[in-house]
C-alpha cells in the first residue's frame, strides 16, 4: 500500500529533523521547506478536522522558525569565513593592524 500524503510528510519532517541534528543545515532547510508544503497540501485539499488541522499549520510555523535559525547561522557563518579569509591575506600582506581587525569581526560573527 502506497503511504498517504500525510505519512510522506512526516517522513520528510523527520529527515529534516534528523538532518538538523547530524549538523548537514542546508539540506535540513530544504526537508523542512518540503515537508511545510506536504502539509500545506493536506490542509487545503486533506482537512484533518479542525484540532488536526490546528496541529499541522503549528508544526509548519516551527519548521519554518527553524529554517530561519538555520539560514541566519548560514549567512553568519558564511560572513565569518570570508572575512576570516580576507584577514588571513592582510596577515599574509603584512598589514596586521587590518588582519587583526578582520579576524575579531570574524570571530564576532561566529560567537552570535
Amino acid at each position: 500500500m502506497e503511504p498517504t500524503n500525510l505519512q510522506k510528510a512526516i517522513a520528510v519532517a523527520k529527515k529534516a529533523s534528523q538532518e538538523d541534528q547530524d549538523g548537514n543545515y542546508e539540506e535540513a532547510i530544504r526537508s523542512y521547506q518540503h515537508a511545510v508544503k506536504y502539509f500545506l497540501h493536506i490542509v487545503k485539499r486533506e482537512p484533518q478536522g479542525k484540532e488536526g488541522n490546528q496541529t499541522i499549520r503549528d508544526k509548519c510555523k516551527l519548521y519554518l522558525d527553524r529554517v530561519e535559525e538555520l539560514q541566519e547561522y548560514l549567512d553568519k557563518k558564511k560572513k565569518a569565513i570570508d572575512l576570516a579569509s580576507k584577514a588571513a591575506q592582510e596577515d599574509k600582506d603584512q598589514n596586521y593592524e587590518e588582519a587583526l581587525r578582520l579576524y575579531q569581526h570574524a570571530v564576532q560573527y561566529f560567537l552570535h
